[in-house]
């Protein structure tokens, strides 16, 4: 195991020492502490040297030739935030709409997080806001509702942050039995309200994108990886016009004047697209896009107001579609 490696099992021993002396709410000696984690008691030394040194109010006590040590009372909570009653009123009107949002393992923090927001105002201020709240109303269809077992994104999390590869059991849509990888993951994604796991994937040098409630299970192993840069990750992100890549492609579309305004307002693919203005009102969009199942979703979005100029086989798919939806309509 590289530098990196080192590093990370080095942050994540301290970050449980720093929850174990939280939620026990004791003092813990040296020797405890090295046998609990397996570390020699110099490395215990040192990790308490780089959690005092953050400011995570750690007290050492000395009897003897023991050495203990215990998270002041004072530091075991978030230090206080003074908000302004708007503020608080800002957060509270969000609380709706963030939860709705939110993937699913995430609500049980969320509605906690808000519930104290929540006592923080007054019975007069909640009322006032909860009548605010009515006048904004989030309005989503189609948004993804995930079943992702919160055991297999603890056990995700922890190997992406010790960078140790994972055995992934996962069954891909429309198929009846599950493929098996071996992949370094890299991140947890939130798109859509659904979660998904961008990994590396050795055996082909490339990342994969895997829908989260599809991971049947996951084995962390003792094998460890190096990650992938930043500009790597960022790279694959960018690529794919929604979450889900593939081959790089020339996009044209030729937008009605009925929906042009709609199109030109909305950022769809940042300093990726161009939109050309057309003399009747019209619109063309550019650019360089790839994932051609969510591609073509959004150009069927438009209907008969967009009309595909390039690639041609996009083209032909749009063009087959709309045979095939006609001719049902005429059989019925």
């Amino acid at each position: 195991m590289g530098a990196a490696g080192g590093i990370y099992k080095q942050l994540v021993r301290e970050w449980r020492i720093l929850a174990l002396l939280e939620g026990s709410g004791r003092s813990w000696d040296r020797e405890q502490l090295a046998a609990h984690f397996d570390v020699s008691p110099k490395t215990v030394g040192r990790d308490m040297e780089h959690l005092e040194q953050a400011g995570f109010g750690i007290q050492r006590q000395i009897r003897g030739k023991r050495e203990s040590f215990r998270l002041a009372q004072a530091r075991r909570s978030v230090p206080p935030v003074v908000l302004s009653l708007p503020e608080l009123a800002a957060l509270q009107l969000a609380r709706s709409k963030l939860i709705e949002l939110a993937p699913e393992p995430y609500y049980p923090a969320l509605s906690g997080a808000f519930e104290k927001v929540g006592l923080m105002l007054s019975p007069e201020t909640q009322r006032y806001c909860g009548r605010i709240e009515r006048l904004a109303v989030m309005h989503s269809r189609g948004v993804k509702v995930p079943r992702v077992k919160p055991e297999l994104i603890e056990r995700l999390t922890r190997a992406i942050v010790e960078r140790h590869v994972c055995a992934i059991r996962y069954r891909k849509p429309s198929e009846t039995r599950d493929t098996r990888y071996v992949l370094a993951p890299e991140r947890v994604l939130a798109h859509k309200g659904g979660m998904y796991l961008l990994a590396w994937y050795p055996e082909r040098a490339e990342f994969r994108i895997l829908g989260a409630e599809r991971i049947r299970d996951v084995q962390i192993r003792e094998q460890t990886f190096e990650p992938r840069t930043d500009r790597e990750i960022e790279a694959a992100l960018a690529r794919p016009f929604g979450i889900f890549s593939g081959e790089t492609f020339a996009l044209e579309v030729r937008f009605s004047p009925k929906v042009a305004p709609f199109v030109e307002e909305r950022v769809w693919w940042g300093s990726r697209e161009r939109k050309v203005p057309g003399g009747d009102g019209s619109l063309t969009y550019h650019a360089q896009v790839s994932g051609e199942l969510e591609v073509e979703a959004w150009v069927l979005s438009f209907g008969a107001e967009a009309e595909v100029l390039s690639p041609s086989w996009l083209r032909d798919r749009i063009v087959d579609h709309a045979r095939r939806v006609a001719a049902r309509e005429r059989s019925t």
